[in-house]
């Protein structure tokens, strides 16, 4: 796997050079939301962290090397991923207006393309997400912290009244499930007198 803080530190490059240079990276592409290119490249971070870019002859390289060499493998598949993204994203944005303004007049589509070109966009990038989510099977590692783990423990009823009653000590009372554990055994013996006596008055 890819150094983790080298991965995040190559997702900061990739928006330090968002915020530097925003209008020479935005003005050829689609005015959708940011949000799905954000999906997007965390799904590519992801990925990148998944695996390993190292190759066997650098395998003895000084951590500091691995490192460097990882940041710019990281930087540079990132740049690429996006950029995919990007042209992707032009292509759906250019074929879905073509075929909104054949149907509706283009001052309509022009107003609600934010909102229409979003649906498709962020759809499409939750999926991506969603899926190498599940192939590296990271959001297992996310989740694992917050899941509240619930055990079930099964007790016999007559062993364990019989242990209890065995190390009883003198002048010391049983503990309070106990007495819960005999109310259950007579309730169940109840019952089973009673399922009895009606199978002989049927018979």
């Amino acid at each position: 796997m890819t150094n983790l803080m080298c991965v995040c530190l190559a997702g900061i490059v990739r928006v330090w050079q968002y915020f530097v240079f925003f209008d020479e990276m935005n003005s050829p592409y689609s005015p959708g939301p940011i949000l799905a290119t954000v999906l997007f490249g965390i799904s590519v971070l992801d990925l990148i962290y998944d695996n390993d870019f190292i190759p066997a002859r650098f395998r003895f390289m000084p951590k500091f090397f691995k490192w460097i060499y990882e940041f710019v493998v990281s930087v540079v598949l990132l740049q690429i991923g996006l950029q995919i993204w990007m042209s992707a994203e032009l292509i759906i944005y250019t074929t879905i207006k073509h075929m909104l303004c054949s149907a509706l007049s283009v001052s309509v589509v022009e107003k609600f393309e934010y909102y229409w070109l979003g649906c498709f966009t962020l759809s499409l990038s939750y999926l991506i997400l969603a899926y190498i989510g599940h192939a590296t099977n990271h959001f297992n590692l996310l989740r694992a912290p917050c899941t509240l783990t619930r055990t079930t423990a099964t007790i016999l009823v007559n062993p364990t009244l019989k242990y209890l009653q065995r190390n009883k000590k003198p002048n010391v009372r049983l503990p309070a499930f106990a007495e819960i554990l005999q109310r259950h055994k007579m309730r169940a013996a109840t019952e089973r007198r009673n399922r009895r006596a009606t199978k002989t008055s049927g018979q």
